[in-house]
C-alpha cells in the first residue's frame, strides 16, 4: 500500500476518489479530465493553510498565489478537449 501511495495520485473521478497508477485501470483521458479538480482543490487550500499559520502558504500567498496560477489552470482547462483529442 505504501508504494501505491508513493507511485499513484489521487484524483476525482466523477463522484469516486481513485489512484491513478502507471499501467492502472484508469484511462488516460480519466486522468486528465481529473487533474483541473485536483488543482483546483490545491489552489483553493493555499489561502486557508495561510490563515491557518502555514508560513510556507503564507510565503505563496506573497508571491501572488493563488491568483496567478488560476490563470493557469484556466488555459488548460481550454486546452483539454485538444489534448483528448491527441490522446483518442
Amino acid at each position: 500500500m505504501a508504494l501505491r501511495e508513493w507511485k499513484g495520485w489521487w484524483l476525482w473521478v466523477g463522484d469516486d476518489r481513485e489512484i491513478a497508477l502507471p499501467g492502472g485501470t484508469l484511462a488516460a483521458g480519466e486522468i486528465l479530465r481529473a487533474v483541473p479538480h485536483r488543482i483546483q482543490t490545491m489552489l483553493d487550500g493555499i489561502p486557508v493553510a495561510a490563515a491557518a499559520g502555514d508560513e510556507g502558504m503564507a510565503r505563496l500567498m506573497a508571491a501572488g498565489e493563488p491568483g496567478r496560477s488560476f490563470g493557469s489552470l484556466a488555459g488548460l482547462i481550454d486546452r483539454i478537449p485538444a489534448i483528448e483529442r491527441q490522446l483518442a
